[in-house]
């Protein structure tokens, strides 16, 4: 089914703590990351300032197993994913929401450049990373990069998000 709206988020930026992972009894697990971004600017006297933004980002299944295992408190990442509001209800009964950036894909962003690397949750993890985006796609596809300096946005989406 088309849709006239897109429901995108790209997020660059430094994890403020190891990924927060959380098994299912399915066997499959949950991740949850807080990536945070800075935004420098100068203020209306002038003054040079900085401003942190913290993103809360979720991911399932397999991209969530290759997260787990290849991030780290610090490393700065690229995520793609969609916004969606989680709603629940407090212990005393009132209704509660936040928005959190369910992740379809993700990089790690390698310094000196915009060059990136992540590794495939398909591979061994004693080997080297390959080059490319981890994506949760439809069958959870290592899908390499065609250059290390294009950045796709739509690869790894899934046609029914």
């Amino acid at each position: 089914m088309a849709s006239d709206s897109i429901n995108k988020v790209v997020i660059e930026g430094r994890l403020g703590s190891d990924p927060d992972v959380k098994p299912m009894p399915s066997g499959d697990v949950i991740v949850n990351i807080s990536v945070a971004t800075e935004e420098a600017f100068k203020d209306r006297t002038g003054k040079e300032r900085k401003e942190t933004e913290w993103h809360q980002i979720v991911a399932y299944k397999s991209l969530a197993k290759a997260m787990a295992g290849d991030l780290r408190k610090g490393l700065k990442v690229n995520v793609e994913g969609r916004l969606k509001t989680q709603r629940w209800n407090d212990r005393q009964g009132e209704p509660k929401s936040r928005k959190v950036i369910v992740a379809l894909s993700y990089e790690i962003v390698v310094q000196g450049g915009r060059n990136k690397k992540q590794s495939d949750a398909q591979s061994s993890r004693a080997n080297a990373p390959n080059q490319g985006r981890y994506s949760s796609g439809r069958k959870g596809a290592y899908t390499p990069s065609s250059s290390s300096s294009e950045f796709d946005m739509d690869s790894g989406i899934p046609e029914d998000f």
